[in-house]
């Protein structure tokens, strides 16, 4: 992050494609354009959801680290999901409209593997008890020791292992594809709006701009 102490240092954007006879970006403004913007976060985030499943095959990777890939996956998919002050969420009603019955259970059993394993410790995944070693009754002290034991349960390992993989793969899969589609259709429905402005209406709009972020802004919420 930034010192406080400096100006907000601006950012360069490399923009895909190419354009040979373009001169200018401009920003577009309105409700559609947040939509659009809105769901290029939730597209940036599933496909870190998918990267990060993708990479759990690849070899030479520690059970760690293919953990922390698995998590890390189902946090961002679910992130899309959640309630923001900052973009507006995905409805899983809009998402599953007309999908089988099992896919739509799937998404929801995986979810509440996120509320209630991976970010609240509030399942039966997770379990402990504390536990006391006696000893034959020889000595003086009968307890040889206290220990507190951690069980946790892994989706990855033993026989359900690659099915659970498997099944929150569709999930994946299912939701960036409806993002996919919403995504293009109303890109296509933005550009077709621009074009019948006129170029002196086009050019007159603003340019694109940021810059790093500050650390007095980590617990702000970023305007839409």
């Amino acid at each position: 992050m930034t010192d406080e102490t400096l100006p907000p240092e601006p950012l360069t954007f490399q923009i895909p494609g190419d354009f040979p006879n373009g001169v200018k970006v401009v920003r577009v403004l309105g409700e559609d354009a947040r939509k659009l913007a809105d769901l290029g976060l939730h597209r940036s985030d599933l496909r870190f959801a998918r990267e990060s499943l993708d990479a759990i095959n690849h070899p030479n990777i520690t059970p760690h680290i293919q953990e922390s890939l698995w998590r890390s996956a189902i946090v961002h998919l679910y992130k899309c999901f959640q309630f923001s002050e900052s973009r507006a969420s995905l409805r899983a009603d809009e998402v599953y409209a007309g999908a089988p019955a099992q896919a739509r259970l799937n998404f929801d059993y995986f979810r509440n593997v996120r509320n209630k394993q991976m970010v609240h410790d509030e399942n039966s995944s997770t379990q402990s008890a504390v536990i006391a070693i006696l000893n034959d009754g020889t000595k003086t002290r009968k307890v040889e020791a206290v220990r507190s034991l951690a069980i946790s349960f892994q989706m990855l390992g033993g026989p359900q292992g690659q099915p659970n993989y498997e099944s929150f793969y569709q999930v994946v899969q299912r939701v960036n594809d409806w993002v996919g589609k919403e995504f293009d259709k109303l890109e296509k429905q933005i550009y077709a709006d621009l074009e019948k402005l006129t170029y002196q209406e086009l050019s007159a709009m603003p340019s694109v701009t940021s810059r790093v972020p500050l650390t007095s802004e980590v617990a702000q919420r970023r305007p839409r």
